[in-house]
């Protein structure tokens, strides 16, 4: 399971495409449409409140978390960096207006080979999300953001506790491969299904496209 999605907030597909050029334009990279499957950006029309850019394969880390602070700060949005890493767990990065706001490691950082973002803060704070999407409530989020629990004493009784649908109504079990998805449709995201080896999302498809640097 491999998972690199942004959302971004109350935007047509459109202006996140604009702004995605003009940030890859700056760097001397030109976009193209199609490309190889795990090699293509594929970014989905708004559907509510969400605007979907599907990276699969082709996220390198510094670069994409770059220009999605470029397309928030250029665009005066909100959005969010959703990952799964090999199944094992998710995280997210939340941003706003160009900053981060907030990040959340299912994996508690003491796996530091595990932790994407190092310096601590990963825990996740519900508030910030609320703060940024004010359609979504305290209790919409909050009981997603719990990280596994280390291994020591009480490691499994704690981890059975807490490994269940996370709300009346979830697909999956909190730790799941697949549990971000609950997270997602508590954002009001709808569930992607999989075809020919990558996530398709509800809403239509806008553009597929790579961007082509200079030789």
């Amino acid at each position: 399971m491999f998972l690199r999605l942004n959302l971004f907030h109350d935007v047509e597909a459109q202006h996140v495409f604009g702004a995605l050029v003009r940030f890859y334009g700056e760097r001397g990279a030109a976009p193209v449409d199609g490309g190889l499957r795990g090699e293509r950006l594929e970014l989905y029309q708004r559907r509510g409140h969400w605007c979907a850019l599907d990276w699969d394969r082709a996220w390198e880390w510094k670069l994409g978390r770059d220009a999605q602070l470029f397309v928030s700060k250029e665009l005066g949005v909100a959005g969010l960096l959703i990952l799964v890493y090999e199944g094992r767990y998710w995280a997210y990065e939340l941003f706003r207006n160009g900053e981060v706001a907030d990040r959340f490691v299912q994996c508690p950082p003491e796996d530091a080979d595990l932790t994407w973002f190092p310096g601590g803060g990963n825990l996740g704070d519900p508030a910030a999300i609320v703060a940024c999407f004010s359609e979504l409530s305290l209790a919409d989020v909050s009981p997603y953001l719990v990280q596994k629990p280390l291994f020591g004493a009480g490691h499994r009784e704690r981890f059975v506790e807490l490994h269940a649908p996370v709300r009346p109504g979830d697909e999956f079990r909190r730790f799941d491969k697949l549990a971000v998805f609950d997270f997602l449709r508590a954002l009001g995201v709808e569930s992607p299904i999989e075809e020919e080896e990558r996530w398709r999302y509800g809403s239509e498809l806008f553009r597929a496209f790579h961007f082509r640097f200079p030789p």
